[in-house]
């Protein structure tokens, strides 16, 4: 009997967890694989802010001098997983549920009793903060601290909510997308605490179901979305109004101030829609995923396994989003990859399920060694 509940309880976690990392998670392992991913990015006139799985970075666009808050360094208890800029603050959502307001160098830490592994934060023209975790999304009114939960996904199978919008109408889009065919009515969905959540895919047969890979809307306020099978589709009045086949699938999308709709493959390349012509920008680069994107008048942004690329006047540079420099002493060095070098007696090394490394072997619970998922008991 108590193998039969360890194994359960396996279970519930790789599920769990699967929904926190992807795609800076490994399916078919049950392992994190990029732990030093770049999560989101935003910007404004002075900073770059990047979240990572190790730590948060603050690059001065003016001088590139960085600001870290890391666990390692002691600067920050949580780990960012998506940003947003509101009157000229920033809020960060964590993997612990906790959203945090950075303040002049300090982090205000809010408890809405959300679950774990916040994904998405936007705000409404109103003010009013639109927050997603691993199952469930939550409706915040940040004067009156008050949060009221919304579906975002049926959870059966382990999904991730990877992109919100909102609409000329100050409708929430909601973009979703998971393993073995769990989205497969549940891809697209919109809210409003009028009507609640309704599932698009469910509601239009006729509209090609399955995960919803990257979304936004363009400047006419239309949605645009990437299927699972590799289409760029346009949507108005509940039809696919446009459609283009891709070579990849994209994890995020933008469009650009001139209506550019800018795009992410895999790993590259980036790819700049104009009128249903494509230029693809091939990168030369090492990465192995490529997460997230963010443009900041003609320089674009992307989010790598490990490091920040720029994109500006045709060619690509990397700008430095490491937690620490890697010649520091032993205990900054930030978070270590979970593929690690073969264990040898006195050389082994653990951590835990966001990638952490922990000091000694867990006596009891799931860990990480050798890049394998292992329990305790």
């Amino acid at each position: 009997m108590k193998r039969i509940i360890t194994l359960a309880l396996f279970a519930m976690l790789l599920n769990i967890s699967a929904s926190a990392f992807y795609p800076a998670f490994d399916f078919r392992y049950g392992r994190v694989t990029y732990p030093q991913a770049v999560m989101d990015i935003e910007h404004d006139a002075d900073h770059i802010y990047v979240a990572k799985l190790d730590g948060l970075v603050v690059i001065d666009k003016a001088t590139g001098e960085k600001t870290i808050y890391s666990s390692q360094l002691g600067t920050l208890d949580y780990t960012p997983s998506a940003l947003a800029l509101q009157g000229g603050e920033l809020w960060i959502g964590t993997l612990e549920g906790k959203l945090l307001n950075l303040k002049n160098g300090e982090f205000i830490v809010y408890d809405y009793g959300m679950d774990t592994n916040l994904s998405n934060i936007v705000f409404d023209p109103y003010g009013m903060m639109y927050v997603t975790s691993g199952r469930a999304g939550f409706l915040i009114n940040p004067w009156q601290k008050t949060v009221e939960q919304f579906e975002t996904y049926w959870w059966g199978f382990p999904g991730w909510t990877g992109h919100l919008c909102i609409d000329n109408d100050d409708m929430l889009w909601i973009a979703n997308y998971g393993l073995q065919g769990g989205m497969s009515l549940y891809g697209l969905a919109t809210y409003t605490p009028n009507d609640g959540t309704t599932y698009v895919f469910k509601e239009n047969r006729d509209l090609r179901s399955g995960n919803v890979f990257a979304m936004d809307i363009d400047n006419d306020g239309k949605i645009w979305y990437v299927n699972g099978e590799y289409q760029l589709q346009k949507l108005e009045e509940n039809e696919v109004q446009e459609s283009y086949d891709l070579s990849d699938v994209c994890f995020d999308m933008l469009f650009d101030d001139k209506g550019d709709l800018w795009l992410a493959g895999s790993n590259g390349p980036l790819m700049m829609m104009k009128d249903g012509e494509f230029i693809n920008y091939p990168c030369d680069m090492d990465s192995k995923r490529w997460l997230c994107l963010d443009i900041d008048g003609d320089a674009i942004y992307i989010g790598t396994d490990e490091a920040l690329l720029k994109f500006q006047n045709g060619s690509f540079t990397t700008l430095d989003a490491s937690i620490t420099d890697q010649t520091s002493t032993p205990d900054l060095t930030g978070v270590d990859s979970p593929a690690v070098e073969p264990s040898a007696a006195g050389n082994q090394q653990w951590f835990d399920l966001q990638g952490r490394r922990i000091t000694d072997k867990p006596r009891s619970g799931v860990y990480i060694q050798d890049g394998q998922k292992r329990i305790a008991r």
